[in-house]
C-alpha cells in the first residue's frame, strides 16, 4: 500500500512538473484552461476559442492535443506548422459562424499554448 501511495504520489508530481506551463481546472465536461496568467490579449483569445471551439467538441481536445503533441482523433501532428491548417479545416466545418478573425485568433492562442508547453518542459 505504501509503495502504491509513493508510486501515485511520484506520477502524480511528474506530470503536474512536464506540463506546468498550461495549468488547468475542472474536469470531463467542465475541464479548462486557467488563464488567469496569460497577457490580457490571450485570455481574450482564449474566450473566443472557447466559445467557438467548443461548439463542436470539448476544450479537453484542445488541451490533449497541446500537452500530447498529437491531435486526438486523428492522431496527426499537433505543431506551430500545423496549427492553421487545422483551424481553417474547422472554420470550414463550422461554416459562417466562425470567420477569419477568430481563426487568426485562435491560432495565435494555440501558438501561445504551444509555446508554454515547451517552455514548462524545459
Amino acid at each position: 500500500m505504501k509503495i502504491a501511495s509513493i508510486a501515485l504520489m511520484l506520477t502524480l508530481f511528474a506530470g503536474t512538473a512536464a506540463h506546468a506551463g498550461l495549468k488547468v481546472v475542472g474536469n470531463g465536461e467542465t475541464l479548462a484552461i486557467d488563464t488567469t496568467e496569460f497577457p490580457p490579449q490571450m485570455q481574450k483569445a482564449y474566450g473566443v476559442m472557447a466559445k467557438r471551439c467548443s461548439q463542436c467538441h470539448t476544450i479537453e481536445r484542445v488541451i490533449v492535443a497541446v500537452r500530447s503533441g498529437i491531435t486526438p482523433l486523428s492522431r496527426s501532428s499537433f505543431t506551430k506548422d500545423s496549427t492553421k491548417a487545422l483551424v481553417t479545416r474547422m472554420l470550414l466545418k463550422a461554416g459562417p459562424s466562425f470567420d477569419k478573425n477568430e481563426r487568426r485568433t485562435i491560432v495565435l492562442l494555440l501558438n501561445y499554448l504551444l509555446d508554454q508547453t515547451k517552455v514548462a518542459e524545459k
